[in-house]
């Protein structure tokens, strides 16, 4: 299966925060396409509709909409004397029988070996037995949870968000069973969500760590109104509210339906859609993840001279420091690219870590031991009055009153021509020329001051 844009723009900054462990995946039921014992390939629902609406009295079988199987339920009760209870017992009796295998789309999902924590929204057991079958060495002390309005099932309080232990998969609609604990149609998913929003029955530690992560919404297969509602659940916080996680969606639900679609553009910025199928996006993720994956390290020979000790993670000592807000990221990541292929260092948050006491330390000392800052400036970071990147300003201009005269620490660029008369920055800002780099592209005079800003810098510093 192959990505429908050969090279989606945001997959290097995906993998990178994947490989720091700090992405969770949310897998729903467009995934959930198996095998029937005639060969053919039927979503996992649809046979369980084929597989009841006989033993039911049904008829027909009426086939899922969406990601639930509530065509069913509402067949189901339609007949007479029929009690709800009775159909999560057939699911589970058809279920149990079964002898699927889980899709190719679950089992390269959980050979990414990165994900301590996967949220299922689904009741079966697919997701799970793929992670347990995964080719890595902890896959095979897996375990699941499920949360259900009469038992919110948390993280135990000694979890940790590590991939050095085994991974965990968590159903948020429940698991099935042979009462009725876990969402098969409309009704019941309401029922969860509100439960989850109840501080009794919330699971805290679950979402705690859902957060403060990065978000991969794969194939859930949400309507509009649950897609907005869900989303808004797992992140505790309004949409539009500024965060440094992102949150991918692979849904063709969300791709077929432009009201959701602007939506999500307008009121959650950091939340980017792949415009394709959930499977496509997993089976492109896998490739890159494979392939990005650090080479075997060589067996090393023992030293003539002791080794120096290697510099610690998120040091920036001797670097260009590059500020930027998140719209800029990509004019960010071209002025990097220019800068370093003329021979420059720079430092660039492109893993956006956690918010948190420890975020702020890695920004803090890498202000501090930084040779060069350069604040990108635009109408972006003109129209928010709030934002890390405002902090990394404030935390540079107040370095500036510590260094002397002559040395010039601060070089802003600007990407779109903003004045900087105009601008919201600090005073020591203003007070100096700004360079232009047009959407990311520097021209050759900003690119010599830089240069040349940058070695006067080291000098001063080896001195």
């Amino acid at each position: 299966m192959s990505d429908p844009l050969g090279a989606w723009d945001e997959f290097d900054l995906l993998l990178g925060r994947i490989r720091s462990g700090h992405v969770v995946p949310v897998v729903g039921a467009e995934l959930l396409t198996v095998t029937d014992a005639d060969g053919r390939a039927i979503h996992l629902h649809d046979w369980i509709g084929r597989e009841l609406a006989g033993p039911l009295g049904l008829g027909t079988a009426p086939t899922r909409t969406g990601f639930s199987l509530n065509d069913l339920t509402e067949a189901f009760l339609r007949l007479p004397d029929k009690r709800r209870v009775q159909l999560y017992r057939r699911v589970h009796q058809a279920l149990a029988g079964a002898q699927f295998t889980p899709p190719r789309a679950l089992q390269q999902l959980a050979e990414i070996s990165d994900f301590p924590l996967i949220l299922s929204t689904t009741f079966d057991d697919l997701l799970f037995q793929a992670v347990r079958s995964a080719p890595h060495p902890l896959a095979s002390g897996a375990r699941q949870l499920a949360f259900s309005p009469r038992q919110a099932n948390d993280l135990d309080p000694a979890w940790q968000r590590t991939t050095q232990q085994p991974p965990l998969v968590y159903h948020l609609f429940g698991r099935m069973s042979v009462e009725p604990d876990y969402a098969i149609c409309d009704e019941d998913v309401l029922e969860f969500l509100v439960a989850m929003h109840a501080d009794h029955q919330s699971p805290r530690r679950l979402f705690d760590v859902v957060r403060s992560s990065n978000l991969l919404f794969i194939g859930c297969d949400f309507p509009d109104w649950l897609s907005r509602f869900f989303l808004r659940t797992l992140k505790r916080a309004r949409l539009s509210a500024e965060r440094d996680q992102m949150e991918v969606v692979a849904d063709t639900v969300v791709i077929a339906d432009a009201r959701l679609a602007s939506f999500l553009q307008r009121f959650s910025y950091q939340t980017y859609v792949y415009p394709g199928h959930g499977a496509a996006f997993v089976d492109a993720l896998h490739q890159r993840w494979v392939a990005s994956a650090p080479a075997p390290a060589p067996v090393p020979m023992a030293p003539a001279t002791p080794e120096r000790p290697a510099r610690p993670l998120g040091r920036a000592t001797g670097c260009v420091f590059i500020s930027y807000a998140a719209e800029d990221r990509a004019a960010a990541i071209r002025i990097r690219d220019v800068l370093v292929d003329s021979g420059i260092d720079v430092w660039m948050d492109t893993q956006r870590l956690d918010a948190g006491a420890a975020y702020d330390r890695v920004i803090e000392d890498a202000i501090r031991e930084c040779v060069l800052f350069v604040p990108i400036i635009s109408r972006a970071t003109e129209a928010r009055d709030e934002g890390y990147f405002r902090r990394e300003w404030r935390l540079a201009d107040e370095r500036t009153h510590r260094l002397g005269n002559r040395r010039r620490f601060i070089v802003p660029i600007t990407v779109d021509g903003i004045a900087a008369s105009a601008s919201d920055t600090p005073a020591s800002f203003r007070e100096l020329t700004w360079g232009k780099a047009p959407g990311g592209v520097p021209g050759d005079l900003v690119l010599a001051d830089i240069r040349e800003a940058y070695r006067a810098m080291r000098r001063a510093d080896s001195a």
